[in-house]
């Protein structure tokens, strides 16, 4: 996979790390994104790169066919 110029490992790590608390207290991905300050493009590329598990909402258009 090639590294990307702009973005910090070791920032992506802590912020991983934020993304896995706030899915252990319970919030959902929106509610993540919005609390980090982060957009979607961010979040899904971290949770991607570093292995994250955080489940999507059943029944939403990003989870495939109802």
């Amino acid at each position: 996979m090639k590294e990307r110029a702009y973005a910090d490992p070791q920032a992506d790590k802590a912020l991983a790390q934020q993304i896995i608390e706030l899915r252990n207290a319970g919030l959902n991905r929106t509610q993540a994104k919005t609390k980090l300050g982060i957009s979607d493009r961010k979040f899904c590329r971290v949770i991607n790169l570093l292995g994250v598990d955080y489940p999507k909402a059943e029944g939403k258009r990003c989870d495939g066919p109802i």
